[in-house]
């Protein structure tokens, strides 16, 4: 739809929950001393429970083989409505890092929530196998039982998805003759607070923002101007520690590399006695942290560790992306922290 092509298989997910829920149930059957003479996993399958009953009914003479064991559980999808209660923001958005491309992200606006109705059917040919069936089943819905699931694989995000009970009913198929099959039914009506989700799309970041703000619209009358700068550009300063040895600086240690340094330059202080000062220049990464400093003149005359001064960082300075801002609605925004000047 307008465009876009995707499956999240979002029921099918939902359906092999609701199943998964019921699939390993096992009744007991016993003598009349109390010993366990028979154990029977109850089956589950989809469908709809007019197909089972017409299946039970297909033998009114009773000389077929085996029309259906019981007991077994069917369970369907009965329908699907809109729940506004659960509407979340529109415009907003879940934002995913794109691993192979870091100036991109994974986006995807917040999904529709939907309640999921199912209908479990229990059919049992004696009163007591449907009521130990019951007790495993109900004391978990007080009234709802949440499922955590990832509906969307590749967003990486996991959900809680409520499943309430709404009422059980209750029915016996048994007719009065001798030649009918009963069938016990007990009908279970649940809804499943779901989601469905949109389609993903990558957009880039914003990493350079400046805004002018004008008192007119004369183009020469600059009122205020505003320059934001994200997080991963804003400096922070680093800081190194001397080590003496033999009245002359040895090695200067980096105890904090700091963020967005360029061309930096390190002062170490002048010795306590007559000598000579040392000096030192860094070694600076791509992404503007000093991880070394190298003693270029170790100098004479310490006798103590010496101050060492590293520069502000440069800030400003760091290149940053052109973006072209013809569809704003292509770009996510992400201010981690601002600079105002």
């Amino acid at each position: 739809m307008l465009g876009h092509r995707y499956y999240h298989e979002t029921t099918r997910r939902y359906v092999a929950v609701f199943g998964t829920l019921f699939n390993d149930i096992v009744i007991d059957r016993k003598s009349n001393s109390g010993d366990v003479v028979q154990q029977m996993k109850v089956p589950i399958s989809y469908g709809p429970r007019q197909k089972f009953l017409a299946k039970l009914e297909g033998d009114p003479n009773l000389d077929r083989p085996s029309a259906i064991t019981l007991p077994r559980m069917s369970f369907e999808i009965t329908g699907m409505t809109y729940d506004g209660s659960r509407k979340l923001q529109q415009i907003n958005r879940h934002n995913k890092a794109d691993s192979g491309q870091p100036n991109n992200v994974d986006t995807q606006f917040h999904p529709s929530p939907y309640n999921v109705d199912f209908s479990l059917t229990i059919m049992t040919k004696y009163a007591e196998d449907g009521t130990k069936i019951l007790e495993q089943i109900l004391p978990f819905f007080q009234p709802a039982w949440n499922s955590t699931m990832r509906i969307v694989d590749e967003m990486e995000e996991t959900v809680d998805i409520p499943l309430v009970l709404n009422g059980v009913e209750t029915e016996d198929a048994y007719e009065g003759d001798f030649i009918t099959r009963r069938a016990l039914m007990w009908t279970m009506t649940f809804t499943l607070k779901g989601y469905y989700y949109g389609p993903i799309t990558k957009k880039k970041i914003i990493k350079f923002s400046k805004t002018d703000v004008y008192s007119t619209m004369e183009a020469t009358r600059n009122l205020t101007s505003v320059i934001v700068k994200p997080g991963m550009n804003v400096g922070i300063q680093a800081r190194g520690l001397a080590v003496v040895d033999g009245g002359g600086v040895s090695e200067v240690e980096v105890t904090s590399g700091g963020a967005g340094y360029l061309n930096p330059t390190v002062t170490i202080s002048a010795p306590d006695v007559f000598g000579t000062p040392a000096t030192a220049r860094p070694v600076v990464n791509p992404d503007g942290v000093i991880i070394s400093i190298d003693v270029l003149e170790s100098g004479s005359g310490y006798t103590d560790s010496p101050k060492v001064t590293i520069d502000e960082p440069d800030n400003g300075d760091v290149p940053y992306e052109e973006i072209d801002f013809d569809d704003p609605w292509d770009y996510v925004v992400t201010f981690e922290d601002a600079e105002n000047g």
